[in-house]
């Protein structure tokens, strides 16, 4: 779907640090050390995507670096602003569900069939960085990865095709959460989680299982999507969408 797979990250880790933390963390560095690992996460899950897109010869850097300097920039500002202030697990839960409502909006009501589609080149680059900009604060906000901006943006509103979009988003996503994953392993210490292997807010025993999981998965995610047509894509992400967004609501109350 190009868009990293940060919500089944989110979903994951939500459930695995609260059970090995035991609620021993504060909500705000529950939020840091959720965001930590699904960054990490995510940027293996992109770069297998990208490298797959790229093979396929549909992979496009000069879009996919156009937004994603500006998304870096912008992620990782937001990542210490958030740092400063008690951005806890309620206003984590909130922010990430209205993250993805106008995503699943777009891409339930837009009609592709009505579209006269554009190239990546034909988009400026204004354009181009304010959705950069959108995407890493979305991503630092939620651990999105910014697939979820990246994805409606481009298909509904530039009217790029999705096959395109997806590659782009990938691109994107890659190059934003390497940042952010070196970000939380630099920036912050959890001297008091007891995580095996733990390096700044990241706990590689976590992380290595999930990771072998998508360097096998990502590259047949991505053959698959070619055989699935523009409609299939977008059913898929709205019922993807609509799944996390009831899990995070159960788990509010």
């Amino acid at each position: 779907m190009g868009i990293g797979g940060g919500p089944i990250y989110v979903t994951i880790f939500t459930l695995f640090i609260t059970q090995l933390t035991g609620g021993s963390l504060s909500s705000t560095d529950y939020v840091k050390i959720v965001l930590a690992h699904t960054s990490f996460c995510t940027l293996f899950a992109a770069f297998s995507g990208s490298y797959k897109q790229y093979k396929l010869n549909n992979f496009y850097w000069q879009t996919s670096v156009a937004i994603a300097i500006p998304s870096i920039i912008a992620s990782v500002l937001m990542a210490e602003i958030l740092s400063r202030i008690s951005y806890n697990k309620t206003i984590f839960s909130m922010v990430f569900i209205a993250s993805l409502l106008p995503a699943l909006y777009k891409m339930l009501v837009d009609n592709p069939n009505k579209k006269r589609f554009n190239h990546p080149r034909g988009i400026k680059r204004l354009m181009l960085g304010l959705t950069g900009v959108t995407a890493g604060s979305v991503s630092a906000l939620t651990g999105l990865g910014g697939g979820f901006v990246i994805v409606p943006l481009l298909n509904s509103l530039f009217n790029i095709k999705i096959r395109k979009t997806t590659s782009i988003s990938l691109g994107v996503i890659a190059m934003t959460s390497s940042a952010l994953a070196l970000y939380y392993m630099l920036r912050f210490s959890f001297p008091m989680v007891d995580l095996p292997f733990m390096i700044g807010a990241v706990s590689f025993a976590l992380l290595i299982p999930v990771l072998l999981g998508v360097a096998i998965a990502a590259p047949f995610g991505v053959s698959f999507a070619k055989k699935l047509t523009p409609f299939q894509i977008r059913f898929i992400f709205s019922a993807v969408t609509l799944l996390v967004i009831a899990n995070i609501i159960r788990q509010m109350f």
